[in-house]
């Protein structure tokens, strides 16, 4: 393996138990332990912050003139090995909204991947969502922060009063009005990035859907009526 200037992912924490472990991370099945009696490998964890590897190797051989080369590469390794670790990117500087995500993804991507091409795949993506009751409504406002390039929203239902204790796209002065008409306001505000496209329409058929699926990538229904076999006709649309 080359690095270049490797990193221990800004979403773990690194830190001591005592002066013979240390840990990487603090949450339940993505922490890390490790035995570290002379303290070399917690030295060069806590060097590992997007410097270049030639720099970290003589800050390194400095601290510890008895290592090699190959040693302190080899303690990157382990490292990688464990998943903490990943390679500073020049985009890191051009994606500020979004690095909220980023950083997640970071999670299942190592030195070798780039935890910002799941990032740019969203933003090429375009979904079609079928609902905007209790559950999608909630789902399009999770959709405006990962800023897909486009979202074609289904619904033909009014705000309703009682929709307003779980359906937070929705406020007191939109009742009467149609969803769509208010979650593409909303929508818009929250993220200008994204294309929004409204359709009053209350689905019967797989061809109300077919209609709408030239293009998109990803279909979420959250239609709730009729319970079950609406489910069963957008999935044959899908299928």
């Amino acid at each position: 393996m080359e690095y270049n200037r490797p990193r221990i992912k800004p979403i773990y924490p690194l830190y001591r138990l005592n002066k013979t472990y240390f840990r990487i991370g603090a949450q339940l099945g993505i922490t890390v332990e490790f035995g570290d009696p002379e303290g070399q490998l917690y030295s060069l964890a806590s060097k590992l912050n997007g410097q270049k590897i030639s720099k970290i190797i003589v800050e390194m051989q400095k601290e510890f003139p008895e290592l090699t080369v190959n040693e302190i590469i080899s303690g990157i390794d382990l490292l990688d090995k464990n998943g903490v670790l990943e390679e500073t990117l020049a985009e890191e500087t051009d994606s500020e909204r979004y690095l909220p995500n980023i950083s997640y993804f970071s999670r299942f991507v190592g030195v070798e991947g780039n935890r910002f091409e799941v990032q740019r795949k969203i933003h090429e993506s375009t979904i079609l969502i079928l609902g905007l009751g209790g559950g999608g409504s909630n789902i399009l406002t999770l959709l405006a922060g990962l800023g897909p390039k486009k979202i074609i929203i289904v619904d033909y239902d009014r705000v309703e009063m009682g929709n307003l204790g779980r359906q937070f796209l929705f406020r007191e002065d939109d009742v009467g009005k149609l969803k769509t008409e208010v979650a593409k306001k909303a929508i818009n505000e929250m993220n200008s990035d994204i294309e929004i496209e409204v359709h009053d329409q209350k689905i019967h058929n797989p061809k109300d859907v077919l209609q709408y699926t030239d293009g998109v990538d990803l279909v979420i229904c959250a239609i709730d009526e009729p319970p079950f076999i609406i489910h069963r006709v957008v999935n044959k649309a899908v299928v």
